[in-house]
């Protein structure tokens, strides 16, 4: 019963008046913080003693947060840390759960112990303190008795009555050595009201920036770059807008004093979204993407498995440029690296020259040898017909499009195409006069 106490004239003012208006402000108060945000439990900052593993016990430094039913907990400075879990004698710890733990609020029974009461299933426990009058004047003391939260440390199964507590879990044991020491499994994420408390969620974001900051480098790049020959400037200047402004959110957010873990799951599955337009084959967001509260572990496992294969994925240019050098006999090498290009791409070959359009159209093709970087010279040598190219109307659109340049596309058809794949790349030979000639390579992806 959490209704408000009737203050009147002539009552008997008792303990139960101010216990009752005590209920009232504290579910009150739940109620309105519940309705602005219903995951406002968990831990804000968590320290389990690592020294205490390494001889099979759980013993916690520090932990400040919420329980689920709303009590604020901060141990040591309010409330007395737990006593050391000892599970050095245990068998088959793996993948359970240590929980802190509190009795919780039930009807009819009783909070506090009395005095000199042993018993460990009370809310809380009194203790005594001196307060000094915080007034002007007479600076008196006064003992004042307190109460602090009777806090426990549980392992999952261990406890027999999970009405009786109100919990948390603060770690999942991933094995225990021959030795009895304890090894936590650090991929698990307690419930949070604040990221920071997880080590692993905190790296998480860490690593997603960095990431972003590489990706967007390279885009940078890109683009600013494409009067040199980038395709897709579209795209990429899209995804680079999308990759400055989420590393940027990211940066503001852990940079925050207090970051919930909702609001960091909102951004990222919004980052999701959007990737998802560029990345994912239906164009569309994952649809199991369920933020839990109660297993932040497998909420934030999912979506970050998800990023991870978008942002691993290669942005590849529909239209790669091929670098030209110039060699000896006046041969010219193209190498091409990806060596997938040759059956994944058409290859054009763009051609500007102090000539009429129609002279350079009709005579490059015919004064022009192209083999592979072994076998240019047998071709020229022997006036060999070597990979024949043909004129195209228009540049491709993957291409940028340069003043007075003719485009001509290679014969993939042409028998020398398959020793491609085992040679250095391509290998030209132009013959005749073309003042101020100059070659651009390009492979365009089909």
């Amino acid at each position: 019963m959490d209704n408000r106490v009737v203050w009147a004239e002539g009552i008997f003012l008792s303990p139960h008046h101010f216990q009752q208006q005590e209920r009232y402000f504290e579910n009150t108060l739940n109620q309105r913080v519940s309705m602005t945000n219903p995951f406002q439990w968990g831990f804000r900052r968590l320290v389990i003693e690592p020294d205490a593993l390494l001889m099979g016990q759980v013993s916690l430094a520090e932990a400040r947060g919420v329980l689920a039913d709303g009590t604020v907990f901060n141990l040591p400075q309010n409330d007395p840390v737990p006593p050391i879990l000892d599970l050095s004698e245990q068998k088959n710890l793996a993948d359970k759960r240590i929980f802190l733990a509190v009795p919780s609020v039930q009807n009819n029974k009783a909070l506090v112990n009395k005095r000199l009461d042993s018993q460990n299933n009370y809310r809380y426990h009194r203790f005594d303190i001196e307060l000094m009058d915080y007034n002007e004047g007479d600076r008196s003391s006064e003992s004042v008795e307190l109460a602090s939260l009777n806090v426990k440390l549980l392992l999952e199964g261990d406890d027999t009555n999970d009405d009786g507590n109100v919990r948390l879990p603060i770690a999942k044991i991933k094995e225990s050595t021959s030795n009895g020491s304890l090894i936590l499994d650090e991929t698990f994420i307690p419930p949070l009201i604040d990221i920071k408390a997880s080590n692993h969620l905190l790296s998480a974001v860490k690593q997603l920036i960095s990431t972003l900051s590489v990706r967007a480098t390279t885009l940078s790049e890109r683009v600013v770059n494409v009067s040199q020959g980038g395709s897709n400037s579209i795209q990429n200047f899209l995804l680079l807008q999308l990759f400055n402004r989420y590393e940027g959110l990211f940066k503001h957010y852990i940079s925050l004093p207090f970051l919930h873990p909702e609001l960091l799951y909102r951004l990222l599955v919004q980052f999701e979204g959007e990737l998802a337009t560029y990345y994912s084959p239906s164009r569309r967001g994952s649809a199991n993407l369920i933020y839990r509260h109660d297993d932040l572990s497998q909420s934030f496992k999912i979506i970050k498995t998800v990023l991870k294969d978008y942002l691993s994925a290669v942005i590849e240019e529909a239209a790669s440029p091929i670098t030209i050098e110039e060699r000896r006999y006046g041969i010219k090498v193209a190498t091409v690296h990806d060596r997938k290009l040759f059956d994944q791409a058409i290859f054009v070959l763009a051609v500007k020259a102090d000539l009429q359009v129609d002279d350079l159209r009709a005579q490059f093709p015919k004064q022009t040898k192209i083999g592979t970087v072994e076998n240019i010279r047998n071709l020229v040598n022997n006036q060999l017909p070597g990979i024949s190219i043909t004129s195209l109307p228009v540049a491709p659109r993957e291409i940028p499009i340069k003043r007075d340049f003719l485009y001509f596309q290679l014969d993939a058809n042409s028998p020398h195409w398959k020793s491609l794949g085992a040679s250095g790349g391509f290998a030209f030979h132009v013959s005749g006069d073309f003042p101020e000639l100059e070659l651009e390579f390009w492979a365009v992806r089909k």
